[in-house]
């Protein structure tokens, strides 16, 4: 009995250890998974995104001064040649004050002439500080009298007694006088110290009144050179209240016509230039590394009843990114993409009148064919799809996008050996949202698993792959 009980247990042992041997070869316990060979074959990626057409570079006018609109030459959409006066601001009050910049020169040139005369004519420095002195009370005297009376005028103006004219007149004359007795106050002052500074140094009166009218012909000198810098930059700014356009072009827009007055830095008018049709996109900066000058685009204009197609190439590619909203209220930043048309006619997506994507050199435009240029020439605005070539190569060997994962910094496959999972490092060389074209890592043919995220695949997960 005892010899019938081990002879089952070797019996039941040897079932059990069959059994084991048995599952292991059959997959039995193993994750089923799909499998996909690495290929080679031909991979393209784009990426489409808004943009408009332009029909040229966009001019802005801010102006330089300030002061009243006085007259408005253009309207919106009229076209203008370099050199075309648009607008004027008025000028009367930059006037007044080079009239009393000009009445200021004509004192300084004046005190240093006589300043020359009194050196030579020998007046001691007491002498001439004396007559400076006198000089300064008869323009106070001056300027007490042209205060009361521009203050008066200032009344009657407010009460509609006397013209403008009257009143700026009046004005101008006050303002130079209050100039003339801050020059002379300056000039008496700044001779007393100076003279009593020489004095205080013991030198002797033939030198004391060398170094005395030398100084005081150096300050009306700097005076008169300050005065000639301020009346040439007063009159630069003269010569900028008539606005001209810089450039041949259309007026796109002109502000100014709705102002009545114009600050400095103020945006006045928009100058279209006239150049050939371009196409303006903002592109996410993701997509920007792989965009080039001269890389080729689609442009696609949706119009009623069909959708025409047009070639143009990348012409600009801003250096600076700015920073906006996405749909989703997010940040995004973006990168403005300028691009130039190709000069032969798009195809057409309606009907069998032309292909999408089919394009014409321009030695090849027929006679009856209309250019891109010409087409789009009137359709300032327009909005348009922008398709960007990402990468187009021939025969490189792929996986699918699903079988792909990170960790770390790497990216990895799970190929299968010995019924086994492994984790096989492989390098990228591009993404698509199905394919990832690997540069090294694996060879064609290799199995790797579909999908990489499936439940319960890990290195050295046991795996069988299905049929």
């Amino acid at each position: 009995m005892k010899k019938k009980v081990i002879l089952m247990a070797v019996v039941m042992t040897a079932v059990l250890v069959g059994g084991t041997i048995y599952g292991c070869a059959s997959g039995f316990g193993a994750v089923k998974v799909r499998t996909v060979s690495a290929e080679r074959k031909s991979v393209s990626d784009s990426y489409t995104e808004d943009g408009s057409i332009s029909l040229g570079d966009s001019c802005k006018i801010i102006s330089e001064v300030s002061g009243p609109v006085e007259e408005v030459m253009v309207s919106q959409n009229q076209s203008v040649k370099k050199g075309d006066v648009l607008y004027r601001i008025g000028t009367e009050d930059y006037g007044y004050e080079l009239d009393a910049l000009k009445a200021q020169l004509s004192g300084y040139e004046a005190q240093l002439e006589k300043a020359k005369v009194g050196n030579v004519m020998t007046l001691s420095p007491d002498e001439y500080l004396e007559d400076l002195r006198k000089q300064k009370e008869s323009a106070e005297a001056a300027y007490s009298a042209a205060a009361s009376t521009y203050a008066a005028y200032t009344s009657l103006f407010s009460a509609g007694d006397v013209s403008k004219t009257d009143y700026d007149g009046i004005r101008a004359e006050y303002e130079n006088a209050a100039a003339l007795v801050q020059s002379a106050s300056s000039r008496y002052t700044e001779a007393g110290r100076y003279l009593g500074e020489l004095q205080k140094e013991g030198m002797s009166k033939e030198d004391i009144r060398k170094a005395f009218y030398e100084s005081d012909a150096d300050a009306m000198e700097a005076g008169i050179d300050s005065t000639k810098a301020q009346i040439e930059k007063l009159s630069s700014k003269i010569d900028k209240c008539t606005v001209k356009a810089r450039e041949d072009g259309i007026v796109s827009d002109i502000p100014v016509k709705n102002m009545t007055l114009v600050s400095a830095g103020q945006e006045t008018a928009e100058i279209k230039t006239k150049s050939s049709p371009k196409v303006e996109s903002d592109v996410l900066t993701s997509i920007v590394p792989y965009l080039h000058i001269g890389d080729g685009v689609d442009i696609k204009l949706s119009l009623r009843g069909k959708d025409e197609v047009y070639r143009g190439v990348i012409s600009e590619i801003y250096d600076y990114a700015d920073k906006g909203t996405s749909a989703l209220g997010t940040d995004e930043y973006r990168v403005h993409v300028v691009m130039e048309l190709d000069g032969a006619g798009g195809g057409s997506d309606a009907g069998d009148t032309g292909s999408t994507g089919q394009f014409a050199g321009n030695d090849n435009v027929s006679a009856g064919q209309v250019s891109s240029v010409e087409t789009l020439s009137g359709r300032e605005g327009y909005g348009v799809n922008v398709t960007f070539s990402l990468y187009e190569e021939q025969d490189v060997l792929t996986v699918p996008a699903s079988s792909v994962f990170d960790s770390g910094d790497r990216d990895y496959v799970y190929t299968i050996k010995d019924g086994k999972a492994v984790k096989t490092e492989i390098n990228v060389e591009y993404r698509t949202a199905s394919d990832v074209v690997v540069k090294s890592g694996i060879a064609v043919g290799d199995k790797v698993i579909e999908r990489a995220d499936e439940d319960d695949i890990y290195d050295g997960a046991r795996v069988k792959a299905l049929k």
